[in-house]
């Protein structure tokens, strides 16, 4: 709820807004059953625009959380549309026709950074991992190059910051820099429904 309510915050300074006015639009993508998008709703509530799913397993679980009109008391009503992984051109494009969003929200893969992969995974699969979740993180990000939404809010685990002596952090930080003209804030706290430490990066649109 802290990091949607600085994300509405944040909002306000860029699109002016009250209360009752119009409903925020929101979108997400890697949430899981929306549990930002609860938040969200609580804090301000919003019309929920679009979620985007890797599996269609994952999508049908995000869509029924929300399909009888809310998840865990969030007044959203229905997803709009839900689609696949960004890895389909084809997918980032309609999601750029959609309105542009006040709030996206992406939690990126993280089980290559995570301790709680443990000795599962070599050294060399971890190593390959990471690569694969950054060119994850690159594909879905393109979403935000061209439809640049207000606000960002970026979902990942504490160990990104620390992964290969900082490269990963390094490479991540590439990653927004990439993204044009935002500016960033970096928070660690807990994630709705996670008992964890989470890192999370909120990014707000200074351009034109």
């Amino acid at each position: 709820e802290a990091a949607c309510r600085r994300a509405g915050e944040l909002l306000e300074q860029l699109r002016p807004w009250r209360r009752g006015d119009r409903r925020v639009l929101y979108g997400d993508a890697g949430s899981g059953v929306g549990m930002f998008a609860a938040a969200a709703a609580k804090v301000f509530g919003c019309h929920y625009l679009f979620g985007v799913e890797a599996q269609q397993s994952a999508l049908r679980g995000h869509a029924a959380c929300w399909d009888g009109g809310g998840y865990d008391g969030a007044e959203f009503g229905q997803v709009e549309h839900m689609f696949e992984w960004f890895d389909d051109p084809d997918t980032t494009r309609a999601l750029c026709r959609l309105a542009r969003l006040d709030i996206f929200q992406y939690s990126p893969r993280c089980s290559p950074f995570s301790k709680r992969s443990g000795k599962a995974w070599r050294q060399r699969k971890r190593q390959d991992e990471v690569r694969r979740a950054f060119y994850e993180m690159d594909r879905g990000l393109e979403y935000v190059r061209r439809a640049r939404p207000f606000t960002i809010i970026i979902e990942n685990v504490m160990e990104l910051t620390t992964w290969g002596a900082g490269k990963a952090w390094s490479a991540f930080g590439r990653l927004l820099e990439s993204l044009g003209a935002y500016e960033w804030e970096i928070y660690w706290g807990k994630s709705p429904r996670v008992s964890r430490t989470r890192l999370i990066v909120i990014g707000a649109w200074r351009g034109e």
